[in-house]
């Protein structure tokens, strides 16, 4: 759940849309707790995401 505007009402409707989701739409949220269990969030894979970019960057310069 996610809100775009930085205000008190959008952080209060975003909440109020969780916790609605949260007790009415219960396999909604089974299903997002498992994909989120599934994913990786280590710092590793952070690491070597941020070591790919930073390599994509260089060799961008190199081109130019």
């Amino acid at each position: 759940f996610k809100f775009w505007e930085p205000s008190a009402a959008a952080i209060y409707y975003t909440v109020g849309w969780a916790v609605s989701t949260y007790f009415d739409r219960r396999a909604h949220i089974d299903k997002m707790v498992q994909t989120a269990m599934g994913m990786d969030y280590s710092w590793e894979r952070s690491a070597d995401q941020y070591l790919a970019l930073y390599e994509r960057a260089m060799e961008k310069k190199a081109r130019l």
